[in-house]
């Protein structure tokens, strides 16, 4: 499970890996500088298996820092010309 400050927010990082190959999966740790976390996981074979879950943002949230960053560069570019 992952979440995010409330039990509302948790999510089943299972539910991600392949049905079909995955018995059972843990996290164990988690990188919050690299939004990574690490677990392992049993194939329905027996075999274990080290997993990594990357934390990729929602779209919202890339739309909001790409407007972010039109914002800065035209804050930026008009205080460049009126320097002038």
């Amino acid at each position: 499970m992952f979440w995010r400050g409330t039990a509302a927010s948790a999510f089943d990082l299972h539910t991600l890996l392949p049905k079909d190959l995955f018995a059972t999966s843990a996290a164990l740790g988690v990188d919050p500088r690299t939004n990574t976390i690490y677990g392992w996981g049993d194939l329905k074979t027996g075999e274990a298996r080290a997993i990594v879950w990357t934390i990729v943002p929602e779209p919202a949230s890339l739309l909001w820092l790409c407007g972010a960053v039109v914002a800065l560069r035209r804050r930026t570019n008009s205080a460049s010309a009126n320097d002038r």
